[in-house]
């Protein structure tokens, strides 16, 4: 990891020895920095503090408990890839190992036909057996439709059929040369002379008993109970799961609360604080001000002076021999700088008009930044307070959010029963996401405003995949016309001797296009995705992230499923027999096979071969800054977003294919089990550690998966299936489906989420802050090659969390809130440390009870805790949730079991004890 990677930095470095690099650009040290961002496996001390300087690599087969003390959503997608891949399992089981034996022992597919002749009483004359040139694959062999026992959805090109030919009295024909003679009257390519003898072709008689529907629409009706049932162990599993993951990593949120409904306010930190000392003791006090566009300007500009930096810096003189840094004259260093200065700077040149031009963005900018920095600064609406004990921030969470029953009669008074209200307002928590979760710019965007721009992005997106599929459809169902019209040719071709057509491509270049085609949009509506969820202007990137998950899933499953099932024809009436192409060679259910064929292997090898991460780390050589030099080493984002959707493309793929291709389940257990190796590799040893995202990724693929169900369900009783059959089962099915619904929303309004234990063991926030004990590390490092903006902002974070920059890289210190501190001036800076630093003290603790307040989450409930307490005072709201995963497994409190509110006394001489 580090070192082979420094290692490398540093030899490209001393073989170059040219002035394509500045010599105060340390690449060794920006490669150690770059691997020091990824997940990394520490020693510890005593303590049980990381060690620093021994970071490395985890191995693959890490538990997913050690991945989620550095990021819980991390740990809960390796979780759902694992569990999906038991769904899989089960439904080979219970829907495909059936079917896939049927089809094997009554696999009636093949290349002949027989041409029979009858006279007017239908007595035969005589028949002959033909050939088709187009040979049937094994693949369908694995699909329902090998049995060829459905006359509407066979198809006449690989299954036996008959076709017949009436003769009238006197009419005669040569009955040696039946092939030759009368062709299928469906066939396409047919002549006129040849049209006049044709024959009616029907499936070979005898086939149509061997399966009956009504057994497929009860493996379909088996398939939706098989997920529902799954559907709701997941969901149970993965909160579980989180609780459990939650409890075995301390961070700043398990000590802090959001606090929403203070709208536009002048409160102070110590009237917030002194309000919350009613629960406890507060360390911190962070406020939402009324600065976005301002947040977002100082953004854009920090990354515009790195940009000016790096291209001032190539116009600067060289200490190695040859001049200026401009004097390059090898064709493969010019093509490397134009590539870097493309990627890095946007720019053609470093030019001085380039500059000139870059400046004067830059200043026009400082402007801005300077005419909104004079607006009043506000606080707006919501603020996190960081209490100094995990036990205290439960106190706030159960006192200030009541069950159903409390709020009916806190609003059916009018507010006179209720919480206590701060300055007269309703407050509403919530528990708090972790710092660098947070969208500090985006958070004061709410209310019917969020409302409109979310209600634009999806509009928009449908329209966007509107269009995407009106052109994927046109494609497709032209390559599907031109694939029939060169199956006919070569039927007739092989009935009349003749040899085939060659083929002039026109059949490989539509499958090239359309195949293309559906890449290209594939890629356009994922990016529409992603500039259409950022104009969302979500408040954490776990509901930003969530929201893409659920846009790329849609779009991937309309563009790789919906659209090649719509577009193939099989219109399944009288009159179409024989015409449905899904089972023909070539047809859907080929290329279903190889669409997850390709989907197990292809993507993975993609991100393991990673070539633009490869660029970039090969332009980083020719950085001039150490801050570009950063930039351009720095690890990929594992964005979870989208490696969620590809796998629930794959689950996807499957459950709607498997009812009539029942390899699909293996075909998806096989990729599952790619799709675990190589992202648990990839999220180890090649990408950013993602950022501690909550679990709001599991509820999406919850609903993904209920979504899949009525999907699936849809298709197979009004897609795959004939319409005149049975309709019981798939009555049945609906009728599941939809009180699973019913139950889930009604639990989900019902149920009120607690504060969970985070596993901090009694220890305070301030404790933590100064000796570690917390989820992150980092080793101390030359800070002699700093670029001057990451100093910059290093010595504000000094102020912030008040330490010395000496102690700025102590292992396992715990974060804080506060905006990003990005290009700020003096005064800005100096605003912001007066407004986000941590208290010098944290606030004491008021015994004294506010109007309204449940006495057990105050009085002497706001005093520390014993160190390595895990259970919190039970609380009216969820009892349960105060209690740790551990207890509930080791019996030492049942599930589900109420525990009584102990009285003042009990408590006191408990405490005493």
């Amino acid at each position: 990891g580090t070192g082979r990677t420094g290692i490398r930095a540093a030899e490209a470095d001393e073989g170059r020895g040219r002035d394509a690099m500045a010599p105060k650009v340390n690449h060794a040290l920006a490669a150690k920095r770059a691997a020091e961002k990824q997940i990394l496996q520490y020693d510890v001390d005593s303590n049980n503090n990381p060690i620093a300087g021994t970071g490395r690599p985890f191995p693959l087969t890490v538990d997913h408990i050690e991945i989620g003390k550095h990021s819980e959503g991390l740990a809960l997608y390796f979780e759902t890839v694992k569990f999906f891949g038991f769904l899989m399992l089960a439904l080979l089981v219970t829907c495909g190992l059936y079917p896939l034996i049927h089809s094997g022992q009554n696999n009636e597919l093949g290349t002949e036909y027989t041409v029979q002749v009858r006279d007017a009483s239908s007595a035969l004359l005589g028949e002959t057996i033909c050939t088709r040139s187009a040979a049937v694959s094994a693949i369908l062999g694995t699909s329902v439709g090998a049995s060829c026992n459905n006359e509407k959805t066979a198809s006449y090109y690989s299954c036996p059929t008959q076709c017949l030919i009436f003769l009238e009295n006197g009419e005669t024909t040569d009955l040696d040369n039946l092939c030759s003679a009368h062709l299928p009257c469906r066939n396409s390519a047919l002549i006129d002379a040849e049209k006049a003898s044709c024959c009616y072709e029907t499936l070979r008689g005898g086939l149509t008993h061997k399966m009956d529907e009504g057994n497929k629409a009860f493996g379909l009706f088996v398939n939706v109970v098989v997920m529902l049932i799954w559907a709701g162990w997941y969901h149970a599993r993965q909160m579980r799961n989180a609780a459990r993951i939650n409890a075995h990593s301390v961070t700043v949120g398990d000590y802090a609360v959001w606090v929403k409904g203070l709208g536009m306010n002048k409160f102070t930190r110590q009237q917030m604080a002194e309000f919350m000392s009613h629960y406890g003791e507060v360390a911190s006090v962070s406020y939402v001000k009324n600065v976005g566009k301002l947040l977002a300007a100082e953004s854009v500009l920090f990354e515009q002076k790195m940009k000016l930096a790096e291209l001032k810096a190539w116009n600067e003189p060289s200490d190695t021999p040859g001049g200026t840094l401009k004097a390059l004259s090898d064709k493969k260093d010019l093509a490397g700088k134009q590539a870097f200065l493309a990627m890095f700077t946007k720019s053609a040149s470093h030019s001085e008009a380039t500059i000139k031009k870059m400046q004067i963005k830059c200043d026009g900018l400082a402007a801005k930044i300077e005419q909104l920095a004079k607006s009043p600064t506000m606080n707006d609406g919501e603020a996190f307070v960081t209490m100094n004990y995990e036990k205290h921030a439960g106190n706030v969470l159960a006192d200030q959010r009541r069950n159903f029953v409390e709020v009916f009669f806190e609003y059916a008074s009018c507010g006179c029963f209720g919480p206590p209200r701060l300055g007269g307002k309703r407050l509403r928590l919530s528990l708090a996401p972790e710092p660098d979760d947070i969208n500090w710019e985006n958070i004061t965007v709410r209310g019917v405003r969020w409302f409109m721009l979310t209600l634009n992005a999806w509009l928009a997106l449908g329209v966007a995949v509107t269009i995407g599929a009106l052109i994927q459809q046109v494609f497709e169902r032209y390559r599907n016309d031109v694939r029939q019209s060169t199956l006919d040719k070569e039927l007739r071709a092989a009935a009349l001797g003749e040899n085939p057509e060659p083929d002039d491509g026109t059949l490989t270049l539509l499958s090239a296009v359309s195949g293309f085609v559906i890449v290209v949009i594939n890629i356009a509506l994922q990016k529409i995705c992603k500039k259409l969820t950022a104009y969302q202007r979500f408040h954490t990137r776990t509901h930003h992230e969530a929201s893409l998950m659920a846009k790329t899933f849609l779009v991937t499953m309309i563009n790789t499923v919906i659209i090649p099932i719509t577009a193939s024809d099989c219109k399944r009436n009288n009159s179409s027999k024989g015409e449905c192409l899904w089972y023909a060679p070539g047809g859907l259910i080929e290329s279903a096979f190889y669409m997850q064929l390709f989907d197990a292997f292809l993507p993975h090898m993609k991100k393991l071969i990673d070539p633009k991460t490869k660029a970039r780390r090969q332009l980083a050589t020719f950085a001039k800054t150490q801050d570009m030099c950063e930039r351009a080493m720095e690890p990929p984002d594992f964005v979870l977003a989208e490696y969620y959707a590809d796998t629930l493309k794959t689950v996807a793929l499957a459950v709607i294919y498997g009812p009539v291709l029942p390899i699909s389940y293996l075909l998806g257990f096989i990729a599952l089990c790619v799709t675990y190796c190589t992202d648990k590799y990839i999220a180890l040893n090649k990408t950013r550690k993602p950022v501690r995202m909550k679990s709001q990724h599991a509820v999406y693929v919850f609903y993904a998966v209920q979504l899949l169900i009525f999907t699936q369900w849809l298709q197979g009783s009004l897609g795959w299936y004939s319409r005149d059959e049975p309709y019981l089962w798939f009555a049945l099915s609906m009728i599941i489906v939809l009180i699973a619904y019913l139950v889930t929303f009604l639990q989900r309004v019902l149920s009120c989420k607690g504060h969970e234990d985070g596993g901090t063991g009694g220890v305070s926030y301030t404790t933590n802050m100064r000796t570690g004990g917390g989820g992150k590390a980092a080793a101390k490092e030359d800070d002699s090659h700093e670029g001057e903006l990451s100093q910059r902002e290093k010595l504000i974070k000094c102020q912030l969390l008040r330490i010395s920059p000496g102690d700025f890289d102590k292992p396992g210190r715990l974060d804080m809130y506060h905006p990003p501190i990005g290009e700020r001036s003096d005064e800005r800076a100096k605003y912001l440390v007066e407004e986000y630093a941590l208290f010098a003290e944290p606030v004491k603790g008021n015994p004294a009870l506010m109007r309204g307040q449940h006495t057990h989450t105050g009085r002497h409930f706001v005093n520390p805790p014993a160190p390595g307490i895990k259970i919190q005072p039970p609380t009216k709201v969820n009892p349960n949730a105060l209690l740790s995963p551990a207890d509930v497994e080791q019996g030492n409190v049942r599930k589900n079991q109420v525990l009584p509110v102990t009285s003042e006394s009990e408590s006191e001489s408990e405490s005493e004890s």
